[in-house]
């Protein structure tokens, strides 16, 4: 779900919900990440693995390759700049 969408920066903001499960995301934009609930594992492809849980933040680089590996129910705030 959006909340907040700026066509002209680039800019977007919402939150994100995801059961359990294991996804590969290809990000074309940089994002920021704030986890409200859950735990995944993430894997970067070619690089380390990290686990991410309830009150964490991440951010991922505009082009990095990753697989998340979702172990609980997850919801996350997200950011994203073009």
């Amino acid at each position: 779900m959006v909340l907040i969408e700026n066509n002209e920066e680039g800019t977007c903001i919402g939150m994100w919900e995801c059961s359990p499960g294991t996804y590969e995301w290809d990000y074309d934009s940089e994002e920021y990440v704030y986890l409200l609930k859950g735990e995944v594992i993430i894997t970067e492809i070619g690089g380390p693995s990290y686990t991410l849980k309830k009150g964490d933040n991440a951010h991922f680089p505009k082009g990095i390759k990753t697989i998340w590996h979702i172990k609980k129910s997850l919801r996350k705030i997200f950011f994203i700049r073009k």
